[in-house]
């Protein structure tokens, strides 16, 4: 084994352990410095020349929370976004808070799949996540409701095929 793959190895590990403990703490401040700890692992991961596939790798991590922080990294980073997006595909299947997370993060980095057309998986039949289909007047795109503020606005977002909950962020 090369200096460079134990590097590698010693940085994978240490990606894992952070996203672990970042999912364990509910302390604000300590969260932002788990993260900024993590982007920084991130950071030193890609800048390896066997760095992006490394993070592929992690697509098909045992843990969950690991998979989906990988991918939605990767998604922000453009690094295997077809890969990324297939995973956050799987991941959104699931009834729990990392579907959760990966429906969300569809809807952000994703708007073309908010339209009423399925949209090709990687490797997979057409797919399109439950929670993204239809979008017809008055459903709610995010399973959040509609602030009660903007409801007017978020009324029009919503029969517009957008989400509302972006529109109520900008405004604020």
């Amino acid at each position: 084994m090369s200096h460079e793959d134990a590097e590698l190895d010693g940085l994978v590990a240490g990606l894992r352990a952070k996203t672990q403990e970042m999912a364990a703490t509910s302390d604000a401040g300590r969260y932002n410095r788990l993260f900024k700890q993590r982007e920084e692992i991130y950071a030193a991961i890609e800048a390896l020349p066997a760095g992006a596939e490394a993070l592929r790798q992690l697509f098909d991590d045992p843990d969950p929370k690991i998979r989906l922080d990988v991918a939605q990294h990767c998604m922000y980073k453009s690094i295997s976004p077809e890969a990324a997006l297939h995973t956050l595909h799987r991941l959104a299947l699931r009834s729990d808070k990392i579907g959760d997370g990966a429906k969300s993060s569809l809807q952000v980095r994703l708007p073309k799949l908010r339209s009423s057309e399925p949209h090709p998986s990687p490797g997979g039949p057409l797919f399109q996540p439950p929670s993204l289909k239809g979008n017809e007047p008055g459903a709610p795109t995010t399973g959040r409701p509609p602030c009660r503020r903007l409801r007017p606005a978020c009324r029009w977002a919503i029969q517009r095929g957008l989400p509302a909950h972006h529109l109520s962020q900008a405004v604020r």
